[in-house]
């Protein structure tokens, strides 16, 4: 029986790409989560994370995206972290 939950995956960076590089990133709801991200009070903490990782020097984030039920970024990592982190 197959696992429910996705294989992980692999978040090193290719040695193809040029440092600070951005990527699109698109995150989808369960398709049986009656919510929507677009809530005030869920958007509001989704907007908090992305300015935290934003102040921290995580990423840089030049887009981000709610929809009710998917958001889209267009962020580039810190060079000098870990993308998984």
């Amino acid at each position: 029986m197959e696992s429910p939950h996705p294989k992980r995956l692999n978040h090193t960076v290719p040695s193809w790409l040029n440092s600070g590089s951005v990527y699109h990133i698109r995150i989808r709801t369960a398709k049986t989560w009656t919510g929507s991200l677009t809530e005030p009070s869920l958007a509001i903490a989704l907007l908090n994370s992305v300015l935290h990782y934003q102040q921290q020097s995580d990423w840089n984030n030049h887009l981000f995206l709610l929809m009710p039920d998917h958001l889209h970024t267009l962020v580039s990592f810190n060079p000098d972290k870990s993308m998984s982190r």
